[in-house]
């Protein structure tokens, strides 16, 4: 039988995917061997959700069982330890030295995580399982968000400003966490406020407008707007912000809100 990981991992959401870890940590634990790849946008928790993994197989296993490795440093990859955890594996420009180990005999088992799924070569995804992760409902953001105000001593936010926060959050766990710990300090000193109103102001004056938006993402819709179809490179030099948060943390939420589009051409508005 697989271990329940629904109930025993302190992971809101992803049950989905939770559940067909249960049956490949199992098999790794019994002594298989299995190659995982965790496919998510920027701050959706699948590194997490990895590093929870290969936690979990210490404890069954009661040794250290893993390395960690951050985009082309898997090029040092070093072979006495079963698990090898490779997060931003896109980054990894020669991916086919892996390709031996993760078909040997030997027992090595690999867990890679990305964000840019297009990047990867389609021999390393085939040797993979894929775990897609989906986007977390409403209520599963909500409850993230009650555990991180509790966290930080922060009690009593009702529900309907509960939901406030939530829809003007970007969607991910992430800038859910950076919301609410930028509200927590100001709830804990000018105390939590008691209507949508007063709220509504905090969280402008922190630079999250209606929808989620922040200044910088309407400073990219406006030139947008003012331009047509523009590319990567010069939006980034615009907005003075390094070409890999642009895309990664700002192009994928304006795609899920339907606000821009990304062409062979470029970006255009939807």
């Amino acid at each position: 039988m697989p271990i329940d990981y629904l109930n025993a991992w302190p992971i809101i959401g992803q049950k989905r995917i939770k559940k067909r870890l249960g049956y490949i940590l199992t098999h790794i634990c019994e002594g298989g061997n299995e190659n995982v790849l965790f496919r998510a946008p920027s701050g959706y928790g699948k590194t997490y959700l990895a590093h929870a993994c290969c936690e979990y197989i210490d404890y069954k296993l009661k040794e250290d069982t893993y390395y960690f490795y951050l985009g082309n440093n898997a090029i040092d990859l070093s072979l006495n330890r079963r698990i090898h955890l490779l997060d931003e594996i896109h980054m990894t420009k020669n991916p086919e030295f892996l390709y031996r180990y993760m078909e040997s005999s030997e027992n090595y088992s690999f867990f890679l995580c990305t964000n840019e799924f297009q990047e990867l070569k389609e021999p390393l995804v085939n040797r993979c399982i894929q775990l897609t992760f989906e986007s977390y409902s409403f209520a599963e953001l909500k409850i993230i968000a009650r555990l991180i105000f509790e966290e930080n001593e922060v009690y009593g936010i009702n529900t309907v400003l509960l939901s406030v926060i939530i829809k003007r959050a970007r969607g991910s766990p992430r800038e859910v966490g950076l919301m609410c710990r930028q509200l927590t300090r100001r709830f804990n000193q000018d105390g939590i406020p008691n209507n949508i109103r007063t709220l509504e102001n905090i969280l402008s004056d922190i630079d999250v407008e209606e929808g989620g938006l922040s200044a910088i993402d309407n400073k990219y819709l406006e030139f947008l707007m003012e331009q047509g179809v523009v590319g990567l490179k010069t939006i980034s030099l615009v907005l003075n912000l390094p070409e890999k948060y642009v895309r990664e943390e700002i192009e994928p939420f304006l795609v899920r809100k339907g606000r821009i589009r990304i062409t062979p051409r470029g970006r255009i508005l939807c």
